[in-house]
């Protein structure tokens, strides 16, 4: 008996740890052969496990699992209808490739023997995640070190240029603010003293340095700022909060140097029909959008078919795409 519990132990544990690492490296290496690799190891790993007690069947009845299904369906349907002659083609298989791995990941998880504490130590272990990546950045920044991560090979791309850094370090802020709020409810101020430098140190790495600003993800970080303290102020309280940070963020957003170039080009590319620039384009693609929309406004173009009107639109509108060469799914733009 004590061998089996021994090697259950084992089994279990290497699953843990070698998920925490994935979680953990996952921030500055998605592009990487890393990711995928890892993640069908330990897809293998869980349904290789001799010991594992869990069946497909109880875990298509936790929640998690139900609805990445149901998102995966509503994500892929639209091929069904869409007008693209070519199924599988390079819209299908950017969109399959953001998301492959992550459904091997959860399923695994929720076949594996993992308790529900383990799996809440891996959202504790997903708010860590960005640690490391702003560890990076500051000692850069500083000139203490000249350490670049796998993925870029780019100090002032640390910490913000790829959607999956974004979220971790989001998630992060998030995770670190909510727990504010408790240890303050629940008068654990000696918990304070960890939660609020973290909080306060992953907030300034998102707009320490404007040469990695970005608009959008500071936008986010307000709405967390805003939304969390609901849930736990008094109606009087929350407000007063409310006021003071929308006073604090209009001022420093209005006074930074990408929202003035940017206003600039939004007014140009509305007074005189020339879409340039960051903001311009990101009008054009909105008009071009929504003629899109227009044209087929209940069950969309379909998931494989995006780019063909974006370049039919080029061919008869140039005027949307003056510098910009892309015309696909830039930014996320129209998917």
């Amino acid at each position: 008996m004590k061998n089996a519990n021994h090697s259950t132990f084992n089994h279990n544990s290497i699953f843990f740890y070698l998920l925490a690492t994935f979680i953990l490296t996952i921030p500055y290496n998605i592009s990487t052969w890393w990711v995928g690799t890892f993640s069908i190891a330990l897809a293998l790993l869980t349904l290789s496990n001799p010991t594992r007690k869990k069946t497909l069947q109880s875990a298509l009845q936790e929640k998690v699992i139900q609805a990445l299904i149901v998102f995966i369906f509503f994500s892929y349907i639209s091929i069904l209808w869409s007008q693209s002659p070519e199924v599988f083609n390079g819209d299908l298989k950017t969109n399959i490739a953001r998301f492959k791995y992550f459904f091997l990941i959860v399923p695994a998880i929720y076949l594996s023997n993992l308790t529900k504490k383990d799996i809440k130590n891996l959202f504790v272990i997903i708010a860590l995640a960005p640690s490391l990546s702003i560890m990076i950045y500051y000692t850069n920044y500083l000139g203490l070190s000249d350490i670049f991560p796998a993925q870029n090979y780019n100090d002032n791309l640390i910490l913000r240029h790829y959607l999956i850094q974004n979220f971790f370090i989001l998630f992060s802020i998030l995770y670190l603010y909510i727990n504010i709020f408790t240890v303050i409810k629940n008068k654990s101020y000696i918990k304070l003293l960890i939660y609020l430098p973290l909080f306060l140190l992953t907030c300034l790495s998102l707009v320490l340095d404007e040469r990695t600003d970005s608009r959008l993800i500071d936008l986010v970080l307000i709405l967390i700022l805003v939304t969390v303290p609901f849930y736990y102020l008094k109606p009087r309280a929350y407000l007063t909060l409310i006021i003071v940070l929308s006073g604090i963020s209009i001022t420093a957003i209005i006074n930074t140097p990408s929202f003035q170039t940017g206003l600039e080009n939004f007014n140009k590319a509305v007074h005189s029909d020339t879409y340039t620039g960051s903001w311009g384009h990101r009008l054009g693609y909105t008009i071009v959008g929504i003629n899109i929309f227009k044209d087929n406004p209940l069950l969309g173009r379909g998931i494989n078919d995006i780019t063909r009107p974006i370049e039919k639109t080029y061919e008869q509108h140039p005027k949307y795409f003056i510098g910009e060469n892309l015309r696909h799914l830039h930014n996320e733009h129209i998917n």
